[in-house]
């Protein structure tokens, strides 16, 4: 696939993402993060926490949510909070409102969730009505110039923020992507592993490498992090 593995330390051991992000943006002053599906916020103070000098933009749809990143934000003024989400077209979209919310989602889930990740974690409770945009109007809108790190984890719809994404990506303006890349069984429509690695070399982004993964009773990997960086133009 055109993609090299290397390991961050001789012995195997495990290797943090975000000290891999924080010395790849080592030499940038004020990196901006979108933070996509922020949730909660943790991930956005992660970022807080290992990129003191960054601007992170949340953004998250799900009313219950936002009101625990909206927290997060009030203390900490280069968090700044966006009440929706991020997709392939602006506008209203049909929300799955999951009984884990952690697993809310554009896409629905798929019959075969409960044996990924076991009876309900996966069931919709609601479908709602949440709006959305694309990365591509943000920008726009919002007048920044690029992403340093344009973190996703949308639950298995990363790839319509991709999408969404085009003018961004075809321009050179996102130097990272951390992403997670669901590999059994979750979500309606969610991409398979190859697919995803294909459209982000399309995009000139390398994998730098595979963290945090998630493994089913039975040894199978169901979900990953991974990291990729920008190291060209488009490729075909």
């Amino acid at each position: 696939m055109g993609y090299k593995l290397v390991p961050a330390h001789e012995d195997g051991g495990e290797v943090d993402p975000f000290a891999v992000m924080a010395g790849r943006c080592a030499a940038i002053s004020g990196p901006v993060i979108f933070d996509v599906g922020a949730h909660k916020g943790h991930v956005a103070q992660e970022f807080r926490k290992c990129l003191p000098s960054a601007q992170v933009h949340a953004f998250e749809p799900f009313p219950e949510c936002f009101s625990f990143l909206r927290e997060v934000a009030a203390g900490d003024s280069a968090i700044h909070v966006h009440e929706f989400g991020l997709a392939e077209k602006s506008g209203e979209r049909s929300f799955h409102a999951n009984l884990a919310n952690a697993t809310n989602s554009l896409l629905g889930t798929d019959e075969k969730a409960d044996e990924t990740w076991g009876p309900g974690q996966v069931g919709t409770c609601e479908v709602v009505a949440l709006p959305f945009s694309t990365l591509d109007s943000f920008m726009a809108e919002s007048g920044l110039e690029r992403v340093d790190i344009l973190k996703m984890d949308v639950q298995g719809a990363e790839h319509l923020v991709i999408e969404g994404a085009r003018e961004t990506l075809a321009a050179g303006r996102i130097g990272m992507i951390y992403t997670e890349i669901i590999t059994m069984p979750t979500y309606v429509g969610q991409q398979p592993l190859h697919e995803v690695l294909t459209q982000y070399a399309g995009h000139g982004f390398s994998l730098v490498n595979f963290y945090n993964p998630s493994l089913t009773d039975a040894g199978e990997l169901r979900q990953i992090d991974a990291l990729f960086a920008y190291t060209g133009a488009e490729r075909s």
